[in-house]
């Protein structure tokens, strides 16, 4: 899982794991989390939106299905924030595909879609990722992980599209 800072990773992951939500510090490094749907068990690896941390995130890659990709669908930061998630999404899929010969599935949050200034299509291009149509295949959810909008769609799309 990975996002600029303050999209509302560490929220969300925690709504997953246990429905409910809670005052928390920006992560600071990772948050490995597990989460349980139907039958089977997702490790969720947060990164936290400090660039510095980014150049180490490789090391997780290696036993991800999946990228999940949060913004902050109320105000996209542009400039500096989105490079940093441009090419941090560059430098996962290159790692990605290292090691994976297939297809990677990513799935776009669209969170605090209750304050949403931006359309799908904003947000698909803030994130870079019609650049890597040819090995990736994504889905965009728009979330609001303090009510839980979305996040039961996310959870199925992960279901369905990564393998065990």
């Amino acid at each position: 899982m990975i996002g600029v800072n303050a999209p509302g990773k560490t929220t969300m992951l925690y709504k997953l794991k246990t429905g409910g939500i809670a005052q928390f510090t920006p992560t600071i490094d990772f948050n490995k989390q597990q989460i349980i749907f139907r039958d089977r068990t997702f490790d969720i690896t947060e990164a936290s939106g400090n660039y510095k941390l980014y150049d180490f995130f490789y090391r997780y890659m290696i036993h991800m299905n999946a990228i999940i990709i949060v913004v902050d669908s109320s105000q996209l930061s542009y400039g500096f924030y989105e490079n940093l998630l441009q090419d941090t999404l560059k430098s996962c899929l290159k790692e990605f595909i290292s090691f994976k010969n297939e297809k990677i599935p990513i799935l776009i949050l669209a969170n605090k879609s209750d304050k949403s200034k931006h359309t799908d299509e904003e947000i698909i291009s803030f994130t870079s990722i019609n650049k890597y149509q040819d090995i990736t295949f994504f889905k965009l959810i728009r979330t609001n992980c303090f009510t839980g909008e979305g996040l039961q769609e996310a959870l199925e799309w992960i279901y369905e599209n990564v393998q065990n």
